[in-house]
């Protein structure tokens, strides 16, 4: 029968694994802008562009747990700036009552 460890070792692993989950994630949205931005253009240039990115943000940031977190960062800056363009491109509407409400703070 299967049994869980105890929470110290729980706790560990998640020490452990977050950050790897949270690098993953910074790397799939990096993708989905990618996709986004150069994927109407052609497959090779999406390939290209992908392959370029990764290089050189590996290259110049190194393989450090901060330069993987300014990695993700921005990541999750630039995916949500497309996604929020989206929205207000779309004009959806639950978007202008947000604006709204954070325009009045």
């Amino acid at each position: 029968m299967f049994t869980l460890p105890p929470r110290r070792e729980l706790a560990s692993l998640l020490r452990l694994a977050l950050p790897i989950v949270a690098v993953q994630v910074g790397l799939m949205l990096m993708g989905v802008v990618d996709t986004l931005m150069v994927g109407r253009v052609s497959a090779a240039a999406l390939a290209a562009v992908a392959l370029g990115i990764w290089d050189l943000l590996d290259t110049a940031l190194g393989r450090s747990l901060a330069a993987q977190l300014v990695s993700l960062s921005a990541a999750l800056t630039a995916g949500g700036l497309v996604y929020l363009g989206a929205v207000r491109t779309l004009r959806v509407p639950e978007m202008e009552q947000i604006v709204r409400l954070v325009r009045r703070r």
